[in-house]
């Protein structure tokens, strides 16, 4: 699919052409698989938080911040069709051919309800860096590549507690946190999985440890480390990607892991 090109001659849909606009209008087209993928990057990681300040930023108006629409595979998208839908749905509201987030629309016209789920569980693989795609429309605003379903089901099956269950108990689960005991005993090395939700560790006892990636490349060797957490205390827990953790010290790793599901 080829994307926009060069800007037209008229950078500006015609709402914003008036004098009092000039220099002071930013867009950015882009084109993504499908709609939660777009969703999971604009409102998660350093995307959101910058959106956060955008009453700072920019001037608050009637006008539309953003229009998404869906285009074929094998069609071109261009600055004047980009503008064109932006000016359908200021004029005219949400439709199939220009709609936003909160009425949007499936690719055969009908009104689509977007996978919350799917935007979370999207929003966590972004912090792995890793890219999606679909087969069949694509969406007027990312392109990114492989296989989301593959990755995803792979993802699933690493999680600590179904990869590694020797080493990972499940204490508390609902739907916003769950709770794990690790144990990793002198000489012991877990399964290769992964943590996709951030949270704490309360830590009952430590010892040093290599961690190492599902390629068997160490991604840490916390005996270069100058000291290790204490006892007794809590550090923050971020997301972790596939890896294996080995217990390279004298004593035995005992942590509780609260995971926090958002």
């Amino acid at each position: 699919m080829a994307l926009l090109g060069e800007p037209p001659d008229v950078p500006n849909p015609t709402v914003f052409r008036a004098p009092e606009f000039a220099g002071r209008v930013a867009h950015t087209p882009s084109v993504w698989r499908d709609l939660e993928s777009v969703m999971a990057y604009s409102y998660g990681g350093l995307h959101a938080e910058a959106l956060a300040k955008r009453k700072d930023w920019f001037e608050h108006g009637t006008w539309p911040g953003y229009v998404v629409w869906w285009v074929g595979d094998d069609q071109p998208v261009t600055w004047d069709e980009a503008h064109r839908r932006y000016e359908l749905l200021y004029h005219q509201g949400s439709s199939p051919d220009a709609f936003n987030f909160k009425q949007p629309f499936s690719p055969d016209g009908h009104p689509h309800t977007i996978n919350r789920d799917e935007v979370k569980k999207l929003g966590l693989r972004t912090k792995f860096r890793l890219e999606a795609k679909l087969e069949g429309w694509s969406i007027g605003l990312y392109r990114l590549s492989r296989n989301l379903i593959e990755r995803k089901a792979m993802l699933d099956q690493l999680d600590a507690v179904a990869a590694a269950p020797e080493h990972h108990k499940v204490l508390l689960e609902n739907d916003q946190i769950r709770v794990l005991e690790t144990l990793l005993k002198p000489g012991e090395e877990t399964a290769v999985h992964t943590h996709v939700w951030s949270g704490f560790l309360y830590i009952i006892s430590w010892s040093d440890f290599v961690r190492y990636d599902e390629h068997r490349n160490v991604m840490m060797d916390s005996v270069r480390m100058k000291s290790g957490p204490i006892p007794g205390t809590a550090i923050p827990a971020a997301p972790i990607p596939p890896h294996s953790l080995r217990n390279v010290g004298n004593e035995t790793i005992h942590v509780i892991l609260t995971e926090f599901k958002t």
